[in-house]
């Protein structure tokens, strides 16, 4: 009898560590429906531009674990390639073109709004390799380089998070996340740059071009097993 007792005691142990060590996992791919990064360059919505015609998009992937006690860490890497033209004057216009691939990890905490709509926030340490070229081309003769900004940077910094998720059935979520990012420490990979192009751009010159401030939002559907 008490061999039994110790044997039904044992498995009691096993079942409730295997209960409690029990969480959720998601793979997720996501894509960016705006970016912001806090300089000169416009609001990107991500479409086609009419003039000069380029093609805005970004991808991402998400790996999400859930701890027992509900918290989530989430480590993501994700990449975009933006271009843009604006600042028209009577004879020229600028253009700018940045690439990023960004890593980072995010620990969140989660809040139930509904029986199938979370809440998370949380922040993270993020890393990033932005490539960034600015230069203004003349309407009339179709020549650019006159003044230019090329940098290509290694940049170290946190990013804060918050989203709100909705599972319909158990295995499927879609997500939007809205973030913000801020890289404190900055390594120059490769730059060469005309201070021309900040002194005549028509704003008050930043300590930095381009900024380390970046804003986005963030649609994506996740698997969960």
């Amino acid at each position: 009898m008490k061999t039994k007792f110790n044997l039904l005691l044992a498995l009691f142990t096993i079942s409730l560590v295997f209960s409690k060590s029990h969480a959720q996992h998601q793979i997720s791919i996501q894509t960016c429906a705006s970016n912001y990064f806090f300089d000169p360059v416009p609001l990107n919505f991500n479409i086609k531009k009419t003039n000069p015609g380029f093609w805005n998009y970004s991808i991402g992937l998400q790996y999400q674990f859930q701890k027992p006690s509900k918290n989530l860490i989430t480590t993501q890497l994700n990449y975009l390639t933006y271009k843009d033209s604006w600042g028209k004057e009577p004879s020229r216009f600028y253009i700018s073109s940045r690439e990023i691939i960004e890593s980072n990890v995010i620990f969140s905490k989660q809040k139930q709004l509904h029986d199938k709509v979370n809440w998370t926030y949380g922040f993270g340490p993020t890393t990033r390799i932005q490539i960034f070229y600015l230069d203004s081309v003349n309407m009339i003769t179709g020549t650019g380089n006159n003044y230019l900004f090329d940098s290509h940077d290694f940049q170290l910094g946190i990013k804060g998070q918050t989203a709100l998720t909705y599972t319909p059935v158990k295995w499927f979520t879609i997500y939007g996340q809205l973030n913000f990012s801020g890289y404190l420490l900055n390594f120059p990979m490769v730059a060469s740059f005309s201070e021309q192009i900040i002194t005549n751009f028509g704003y008050k010159k930043p300590s930095f071009l381009p900024s380390r401030l970046h804003s986005s939002l963030t649609f994506g559907v996740g698997i969960n097993f």
